[in-house]
Parts: structure tokens; C-alpha cells; sequence
């Protein structure tokens, strides 16, 4: 083999070295922290949805806007809280796939 070519080969070891990047989410209490942020987020979400829904349905006799400003409130910050919740969710699931690997590949390693 060419002299040329044998320089730009790299060796077994620098291969094996370098042939992929293990996440490691086993014990990580970030991500368990993500889980529970998100499903809390998306929980208070849904409720002051439904609260907001059900205050604005049940009118009082005589109008009055004043009544009306809590229930705004929210339902606006419900879908902060509810995006907020659906994208930590999406990204400790998105972790957990990332970093799934099958059990024959680990021993094969060992």
C-alpha cells in the first residue's frame, strides 16, 4: 500500500476511540427534574384552562368586567404553561430515545 494512503487510514484503536458518543441519562436527576417540571407545567395548564373556561360560562346576573379579570388572567397563562410543559415533556422523551441503546450492544462492548 501506497505510502500516501496508509497516512490518512486511521488505526483500530483511533476508531473505537471515536466511534460514538454515549448519553448517559441513567440516575440524572436534570432529567428527572424535566419530567417533572414539564408534567406539572402541562397539569396547571390544563387546569386553569378548564377553571378559565368554566368562569367565563357561568355569567353573573349583572355585568360587571371585574369579575372577568382572574378568569382572563388564566387563561392567558395557560398556553405559556402548556407549551412550556409539551416541550420539556418532548425533550426528556427525546433524551430517553437518544440515549436507548439495546442491552445486547452494552455487553458487547463489555
Amino acid at each position: 500500500m501506497p505510502a500516501s494512503t496508509q497516512r490518512h487510514r486511521p488505526t483500530a484503536r483511533a476508531l473505537d476511540d471515536h466511534a460514538h458518543f454515549e448519553i448517559v441519562v441513567a440516575g440524572n436527576p436534570w432529567l428527572r427534574a424535566l419530567w417533572a417540571v414539564g408534567g406539572l407545567a402541562l397539569a396547571l395548564a390544563i387546569a386553569l384552562t378548564v377553571y378559565s373556561e368554566y368562569a367565563f360560562s357561568v355569567a353573573p346576573g349583572i355585568y360587571d368586567p371585574s369579575t372577568y379579570v382572574v378568569p382572563r388572567i388564566a387563561q392567558m397563562l395557560a398556553l405559556p404553561l402548556s407549551i412550556a410543559g409539551v416541550v420539556a415533556l418532548t425533550a426528556a422523551a427525546s433524551l430517553r430515545i437518544v440515549a436507548w441503546r439495546p442491552s445486547g450492544a452494552r455487553d458487547a462492548e463489555e
